[in-house]
């Protein structure tokens, strides 16, 4: 499982870079809220286990969107920059 794995870039790739790892943090803070709200919520602390879990799924959801939202600004760049070259070489010719 490797995250936009569609997406290259020429000029961004540390944005790629940083997008992939924040969706692997995603991910593994999902899996982890799921093992902790099961922990809590049935084996402890009820009430206050669940809603340290879904706090912790927020953070998880908002990571999962701002990596999104870097992803798309690699496409959108991306997208841009092989127009701009392919309107370059057909104005040039």
């Amino acid at each position: 499982m490797r995250p936009y794995r569609n997406l290259k870039s020429q000029n961004l790739p540390l944005m790629l870079f940083l997008a992939r790892a924040i969706a692997y943090l995603s991910v593994i803070l999902f899996v982890v809220n799921i093992v902790s709200f099961i922990n809590m919520t049935f084996l402890s602390s009820g009430i206050m286990g669940a809603t340290a879990g879904l706090n912790l799924f927020l953070e998880a959801f908002t990571l999962l969107v701002i990596s999104s939202l870097l992803a798309a600004v690699v496409a959108f760049e991306e997208n841009y920059r092989r127009r701009t070259e392919h309107l370059l070489s057909q104005s040039e010719t």
